[in-house]
């Protein structure tokens, strides 16, 4: 790869990383690597479509990759496709499951149950995400976890119980 021409220099840096990102796949189509970097910024733009294909780019060229199928699950996500979302995760989690971010995918999961009004379900991955990374600001600020959902009582409405740390 050349080094950055004038024209790209001039541009933001988010631009910059565009190009450098396009050059890396120009340089070497067959890296999984390369197609990776490329997909980031894709999403990173907001370019969820885009950063879709260059995903399905990193598993056509490395299935192993697991980091793509969670950003992949990400993208699709964030465009409104939430049925596509937890198989992927899923996938990541069965063939990393000690990955240290393993508690950023529970809590896509957790995402994706909301958006589809599985409230239960839901619960039950944010409470795995709280669990994985309980310093999380997410889950030591957010009020929706002040309160956690208990067993229901004998009239069967939900009972609540306040979290330790907001007694």
């Amino acid at each position: 790869m050349t080094g950055i021409d004038s024209r790209a220099r001039e541009t933001s840096s988010l631009d910059i990383i565009t190009h450098v990102a396009g050059q890396a796949v120009a340089a070497s189509p067959r890296s999984a690597v390369a197609h990776m970097g490329q997909a980031m910024v894709l999403r990173a733009q907001g370019r969820f479509e885009e950063a879709i294909r260059a995903y399905d780019a990193v598993l056509t060229l490395n299935r192993n990759f697991v980091p793509a199928y969670a950003n992949i699950a990400y993208a699709k996500l964030t465009a409104g496709s939430t049925e596509d979302t937890i198989p992927l995760v899923e996938q990541a989690i069965r063939a990393s499951p000690r990955d240290p971010t393993v508690g950023n995918w529970y809590d896509l999961v957790g995402e994706a149950h909301l958006l589809q009004s599985r409230t239960d379900e839901a619960i039950i991955w944010l409470e795995r995400a709280r669990s994985a990374i309980p310093t999380h600001r997410r889950y030591t600020r957010s009020p929706c976890f002040c309160l956690r959902p208990r067993r229901r009582d004998p009239t069967g409405r939900h009972r609540t119980h306040r979290s330790p740390e907001v007694e």
